[in-house]
């Protein structure tokens, strides 16, 4: 997968690959981290956002012109 160019606008990461993110917008949080795009077609993909400061992931869907909502994905530390 490919790195991408820094962006700030999340709904500009279209094309599969890895992007750094610098002073988010539509984000689900508001700390900088990186976001996978998983393109399937130019009317379909997925974005999986990693927030710098936690541990956390965040998923939402592009389909058909329409973005779904952040979903925060639930995690478990393996010991």
């Amino acid at each position: 997968m490919a790195i991408k160019p820094m962006i700030s606008d999340l709904n500009e990461a279209t094309e599969t690959g890895i992007y750094p993110v610098s002073n988010p917008q539509n984000a689900p949080l508001k700390q900088n981290g990186c976001v996978m795009v998983f393109g399937f077609s130019v009317a379909y993909f997925l974005q999986m956002y990693y927030p710098n400061a936690n541990a956390e992931i965040y998923t939402r869907r592009y389909l058909n012109g329409n973005w779904t909502a952040w979903v925060k994905v639930t995690t478990t530390v393996v010991t």
